[in-house]
């Protein structure tokens, strides 16, 4: 009874997610291995003695009975991540490098919406990546696509071909901000040596000393020190942005406060940089499996407390490099800053950080390659090296992390967020009375339609630009025309 009280205590600190509901002791009996039987599923009538009810709003959504979360379950020992050591690892895969972006975001939205709209998507993209691990929990998978054919059974290719896209387009991303950090480092570093201050030149020296090495290697596990080092490279960062913030403009005539409620249609491509920034999903059921006595409450306490110190450091990292630079912000706030040593090295830090990640995204995206193609290992030499000049020569062309980002947000993010979640979850489960009615029309409303227009009307935001930019070209050359043709001399018109 003390352990169901101490459980009931935790579960209030979750975002939207661990509200503490009915729980009963539960008998004996593991995880099975293979999916549930329908009267293990949550919600499904029938169900038989020694099943619990979870404690969490998730659960509550698809019926409490039957998930068996108030038991945990210790993972292996040479997996085993403690709670303090998984949160810490979550946010380092929320934050990353998408938080450069969003300065540029609350440019285009304004103070309050951008606060807002921030804080909506933060929750709602913890409170789906919170069903990944109920699922994880009720069908025994270890992984997004095992979870998905355990609990929707055949097309697994879809979730193969959304996790391809996605981490394409973030391999994409990275090779766009090394680009910037490398050749703005070395433009300081070598300012006689021209040639190094080119960003196709230094992407192509990185991706062939570097990426290809590193995504080539098949244990990926000696790169968890680097992921300490990028870790401390993003405080870095954000500490360098937050005290130079100080000597901003603060006062009614500054940039944040002339940008309180805008209402611009800029809104909606903030929008998506925030569902970008979020974006953590395919990593859930690993997260789950690894978490030290797993249990659905602890894990919803862990993406309570990533999800929120995420939440916190994108709100104050964007006002303040918005305050910093007002609306002459660039996509990749760091590209603003002069050239001084504090700023080399936060530049140095952040691109051997990004570099250093790239070959864990790239190595799902391989794996999503494979599975798709079936290919075999030979090919596997072939396809990395390919495929990462393909990323780099990507990085060479676009200047712009926030437009890569905003279309990985717009259209794949909401996918794997929203979409996907939504489907597992109403997929496990059924209605077993109103309030799970309820709950599960709320999920089909908020987690299937709302990002359908969200990614349309970002989509348009895009469209409508490219129309502008090509109206205004069309616009020119025929006024260029009509100013170099002669005026022709009509006669009068015969009856």
């Amino acid at each position: 009874m003390r352990r169901v009280r101490r459980e009931r205590l935790v579960l209030p600190a979750s975002l939207l997610m661990a509200c503490a509901v009915d729980w009963r002791k539960v008998g004996g009996g593991g995880a099975t291995d293979g999916l549930p039987s329908r009267a293990a599923v949550p919600g499904v009538q029938g169900a038989g003695p020694g099943v619990a009810a979870v404690a969490a709003a998730g659960a509550v959504a698809v019926g409490a009975r039957g998930a068996r979360a108030s038991e945990t379950k210790p993972a292996s020992s040479g997996e085993a991540s403690s709670l303090t050591t998984s949160v810490l690892n979550l946010a380092k895969n929320i934050i990353g490098a998408g938080m450069l972006s969003l300065p540029v975001a609350l440019k285009g939205a304004g103070l309050a919406p951008y606060l807002l709209g921030i804080a909506v998507f933060g929750a709602v993209n913890a409170y789906s990546f919170f069903l990944l691990g109920w699922a994880c929990e009720v069908s025994g998978a270890k992984s997004f696509g095992e979870l998905w054919a355990k609990s929707l059974g055949g097309n697994a290719w879809v979730a193969d071909v959304s996790v391809l896209l996605n981490n394409g387009m973030a391999c994409l991303a990275y090779c766009v901000l090394m680009g910037d950090f490398f050749s703005k480092a070395l433009a300081g570093l070598l300012p006689d040596v021209l040639w190094l201050h080119q960003r196709s030149v230094d992407l192509v020296i990185v991706g062939a000393c570097l990426l290809v090495p590193l995504s080539l290697m098949k244990d990926l596990a000696p790169l968890r020190y680097a992921s300490l080092a990028g870790l401390a490279a993003t405080a870095y960062v954000f500490f360098m942005l937050e005290s130079d913030s100080f000597s901003a403009n603060w006062t009614v005539s500054g940039p944040v406060m002339n940008n309180l409620t805008p209402l611009r249609i800029d809104f909606f491509e903030a929008l998506a940089l925030f569902s970008s920034a979020f974006m953590a999903h395919y990593n859930a059921p690993k997260f789950y499996s690894q978490l030290q006595d797993r249990s659905v409450p602890r894990f919803g306490l862990l993406v309570s407390l990533a999800f929120g110190l995420a939440l916190l450091v994108f709100m104050a990292f964007g006002v303040c490099g918005f305050a910093l630079f007002g609306f002459d912000v660039e996509g990749n706030v760091l590209k603003n800053y002069d050239f001084s040593p504090k700023v080399m090295l936060a530049w140095l830090s952040m691109g051997f950080s990004v570099a250093f990640t790239y070959p864990l995204v790239f190595s799902t995206f391989r794996d999503s390659f494979t599975a798709l193609t079936g290919s075999s290992d030979g090919f596997r030499v072939v396809f990395t090296i390919a495929a990462v000049f393909a990323t780099v020569i990507g990085g060479s062309i676009f200047s712009n992390v926030a437009k890569v980002n905003g279309v990985k947000g717009a259209i794949l993010s909401p996918c794997l967020a929203f979409v996907f979640p939504a489907l597992i979850h109403l997929k496990l489960t059924k209605p077993s009375n109103r309030s799970q009615m309820l709950m599960r029309s709320i999920s089909k409303c908020g987690s299937l339609r709302v990002p359908h227009h969200f990614s349309s009307l970002a989509e348009q935001q895009s469209s409508r630009a490219a129309e502008q930019q090509s109206y205004d070209v069309r616009d020119i050359l025929a006024r260029s025309v009509t100013r170099a043709r002669p005026l022709s001399v009509r006669g009068p018109s015969r009856s």
